[in-house]
């Protein structure tokens, strides 16, 4: 089931962020910054973006629960880095945990996210993710997104290179 996240959540999204970015990210960002993440601080983090204190924070979060289990969640909502108005969605985050991919969780969480911004009346979205990161790029060309731009972005004080996938909602 996808529901809208509550603050009872913020531990898994957190573990799920975290366990993500060790998994997806190794030999694409340094160890000791992945070593580095702290489960409390991120879950504290994710408190504030759920509950509203984070007003830098814009977007809605969505989790991916089964038999009380959250497996996945995102964020999204408008385009935080429009490209001169170019995008109108943004899907911020999209994370599985990392033992439950490929089961169509993944899936699921972009298929709702699409029709929640079609609904909102927006045209198109974008997600930007990791240069590097082949087997999430494949999976959002898979989910029918297309490889439209590339930027360097700052994450946390560590600067990388990330590739925009673009999706067209009026398909």
């Amino acid at each position: 089931m996808i529901r809208k996240a509550n603050i009872s959540d913020a531990s898994a999204i957190a573990h799920i962020r975290i366990d993500s970015w060790r998994t997806a990210y190794k030999g694409l960002i340094p160890d000791s910054f992945l070593n580095g993440l702290d489960y409390k601080m991120q879950e504290n983090k994710v408190m504030n973006r759920i509950n509203g204190t984070d007003k830098n924070f814009t977007s809605n979060i969505l989790v991916y629960e089964e038999e009380n289990e959250i497996l996945g969640y995102t964020y999204y909502g408008k385009a935080l880095d429009s490209l001169n108005d170019k995008y109108q969605g943004e899907v911020v985050a999209l994370y599985v945990r990392p033992d439950k991919k490929r089961n169509g969780i993944g899936t699921q969480l972009i298929n709702k996210v699409k029709e929640l911004l079609k609904e909102e009346g927006y045209s198109n979205m974008i997600i930007w993710c990791l240069k590097g990161n082949d087997p999430s790029v494949r999976f959002y060309e898979h989910v029918g997104g297309v490889i439209k731009e590339e930027r360097e972005y700052e994450i946390e004080g560590l600067k990388v290179q990330e590739i925009g996938i673009v999706y067209e909602l009026n398909d």
